[in-house]
């Protein structure tokens, strides 16, 4: 565990372990994994969520919505969340006997419809008892750290209005045009958000530009720049009304031999100066 939580030291995450589930996982309003985009299962995996961009001090309310996955019956499907921090760059054995601020199952022992078990770890505890509704479960985490909190949060309140959506399709516009003028341009436009990605694996900005992101920067990649269009997309605020996204992203990219597309989503917040400003 770290000394000392903050972004160099403490990964905050989510260990998920799914069986035939289909779930979305917010964190302050936010998506991990996107907007409309949530994880489908077949069979079972268990894998570590890295949160850290998604946590700030004090409160945090995380809400899951869960389903079976198409064709999977009821009895099937099930899933295991546990919230948790570690030192960054350790592995630690995925649902080992360990210490977590929280610990949820669906179904729970005893045909239950879900069970809950609360910690207090160094830096994060959970702080309500779950609501359970059918298919969501909402809950409250406090985090403890020295950590700052990423700008986004002190953002301001966003209007789901024609002005918002004009302004964040500039930036979308914007995001284009530095990717086409390559990988210099992205890191002077996108620099927060390559920083994001990398900051809950330890990689800084230039070597996420190096790495995840290059498929888009780097032709030898494979990968096509689509040309932007917009028309199929509409506003999505999110992040408890502080983060805009364009849905679907009208940045894509399509690999000729093997037609994966590639999409990059942004999220854009408005500082206190009214000057907007991108995250992942």
């Amino acid at each position: 565990m770290a000394e000392n939580a903050n972004v160099a030291q403490t990964q905050f995450q989510i260990e998920l372990q799914l069986q035939n589930t289909t779930i979305d996982v917010e964190v302050n309003g936010k998506s991990i994994f996107g907007v409309n985009n949530p994880i489908v299962n077949i069979g079972g995996a268990a894998f570590p969520l890295p949160i850290n961009p998604h946590i700030h001090n004090g409160e945090n309310t995380v809400t899951i919505t869960y389903s079976p996955s198409e064709g999977a019956g009821e009895d099937s499907s099930s899933f295991r969340a546990r919230f948790e921090h570690v030192e960054k760059n350790t592995f630690p054995p995925l649902f080992a006997d360990r210490l977590t601020a929280a610990d949820i199952s669906v179904p729970g022992p005893a045909e239950l419809p879900f069970s809950y078990a609360p910690g207090d770890m160094a830096f994060l505890t959970g702080s309500t008892a779950p609501e359970f509704t059918d298919g969501q479960i909402t809950f409250t985490l406090t985090a403890r750290s020295d950590r700052p909190d990423a700008l986004w949060f002190n953002g301001q309140t966003l209007q789901p209005d024609s002005e918002t959506a004009s302004a964040v399709l500039t930036q979308f516009q914007n995001a284009y045009g530095a990717i086409e003028r390559g990988r210099e341009a992205v890191l002077d436009t996108l620099g927060p958000h390559l920083a994001y990605q990398g900051g809950s694996i330890g990689l800084t900005a230039e070597q996420v530009a190096d790495t995840h992101f290059a498929i888009y920067i780097d032709a030898a990649r494979g990968f096509v720049r689509q040309p932007f269009d917009p028309s199929q997309s509409e506003l999505v605020i999110t992040g408890n009304g502080r983060l805009a996204t364009l849905h679907p992203s009208p940045i894509t990219f399509i690999n000729d031999d093997t037609q994966q597309m590639a999409t990059v989503r942004l999220f854009y917040w408005k500082d206190e100066n009214g000057a907007w400003q991108v995250m992942h």
